[in-house]
């Protein structure tokens, strides 16, 4: 595959995905980062953790190798300008915003809140998240190219060091979704994927990926089939996820009331935090 994007070549197209992908990935990181409260370094810092943390898991941890930004140094150049685009231009609440916000929430039980209108997941309903950024149709249809391109490039880059089928999928799953994760955790949310709050995001990396390395490790196809057909599963999956509100079951052990006592939590956390912002 080129080192840099073309639309000469299904590779090259593929490149430009990644691309795309990682500047999607990057910009949403820092959005979130800075709904937690993140100042500029860690929001840029978060945002290039999200794009680039995926990959650089599968070099290091799976493929036991130097994560592929030291070769590939303009990766870190472009997740770093989204991120910090985003810090800058994408509108934060002031002052007097906040205080109305935290005056109506004050108003309403947090029960009934919680219930009918707050999500830990980037909405316009949940005023502590990045309102429409995460939800507006652009940002879920170049997340969705960079779910695609990640996939398949995890997966061939596992293909490439030789490994097995679970190996390589397992590389094309993490590639996609281990930026996230990481992202989760530092921002104090629930891990995405792990979770149903949302739509299958994880479950369609991991078909784009099986799809590639099935056809890539049967030898009867060529590159470009192989990047075709594992970037158009993970693409229309997601997409058929989206349109469709897809969500994979959860444990009956885990009863509503405790989801709701952990949201009440939650809830009364951020609370907490916003006080002490303006103390």
């Amino acid at each position: 595959m080129p080192r840099y994007p073309t639309l000469s070549s299904p590779p090259g197209t593929l490149r430009l995905f990644d691309h795309i992908g990682t500047m999607a990935f990057a910009a949403s990181g820092a959005a979130l980062a800075g709904t937690s409260g993140l100042d500029a370094y860690g929001c840029v810092t978060i945002g290039m953790i999200t794009a680039l943390g995926g990959g650089t898991l599968r070099d290091v941890v799976i493929l036991a190798r130097r994560p592929f930004w030291i070769l590939e140094s303009e990766y870190l150049v472009t997740a770093a300008a989204a991120s910090l685009l985003a810090f800058t231009f994408w509108p934060h609440k002031g002052p007097e915003e906040e205080g109305i916000v935290q005056i109506e929430m004050k108003k309403i039980p947090p029960s009934s809140t919680i219930s009918k209108d707050w999500s830990p997941w980037p909405s316009a309903e949940n005023p502590f998240a990045t309102a429409d950024f995460g939800s507006s149709l652009p940002m879920q249809a170049l997340d969705t190219l960079g779910l695609a391109a990640f996939c398949v490039i995890g997966a061939q880059n596992g293909c490439a060091a030789g490994v097995g089928l679970l190996p390589s999928i397992i590389c094309g799953t993490l590639t996609a979704t281990g930026g996230g994760m990481v992202r989760d955790v530092f921002c104090g949310q629930p891990v995405r994927v792990l979770h149903n709050h949302a739509e299958i995001y994880a479950t369609t990396a991991m078909c784009g990926a099986t799809a590639y390395s099935l056809m890539r490790m049967s030898k009867k196809f060529g590159p470009a089939a192989c990047f075709l057909v594992g970037c158009g599963t993970a693409f229309g999956l997601r997409v058929w996820s989206i349109v469709e509100k897809v969500k994979l079951p959860k444990s009956n052990n885990y009863t509503e009331v405790q989801l709701k006592r952990r949201k009440t939590t939650r809830f009364a956390r951020s609370q907490t935090l916003q006080r002490r912002r303006t103390e």
